[in-house]
């Protein structure tokens, strides 16, 4: 039995002579493996990682090609609507045009009968 303060006995044969022990393995480490498979492994991780991103860019440009689809009809159909909105104020214009002229000239036709028309 191991006094106060007194390393046990069995813990002194594997004196380090003042050195760090080496350090204990705990779980699953992966085994010290050749430089080039090391290489093909970091690859392969990068390639997934790089997968996975173009995969979301993929969803992305869809999704953005849809907008620009839907934006493209919506501004179609604005056109369209403008169009028609241009027409009827038109239509509008020559209408009111026509009003006032036909006014214009029933004023001068009463400007015409001049005073008897009012007697």
């Amino acid at each position: 039995m191991a006094g106060r303060g007194r390393i046990p006995r069995h813990q002194e044969l594997h004196d380090f002579r003042g050195g760090l022990p080496p350090p204990q393995r705990r779980g699953h480490v992966p085994v010290a493996i050749n430089p080039l498979e090391e290489e093909i492994v970091i690859r392969h991780d990068e390639i997934r990682r790089l997968h996975a991103d173009n995969h979301l860019l993929v969803e992305e440009n869809v999704a953005l090609r849809r907008g620009v689809v839907a934006i493209k009809e919506e501004l179609h159909a604005s056109g369209q609507l403008i169009t028609r909105i241009r027409a009827d104020k038109e239509a509008q214009v020559r209408e009111f045009i026509q009003k006032a002229q036909k006014l214009e000239a029933d004023a001068r036709g009463l400007e015409s009968a001049g005073p008897s028309f009012y007697s």
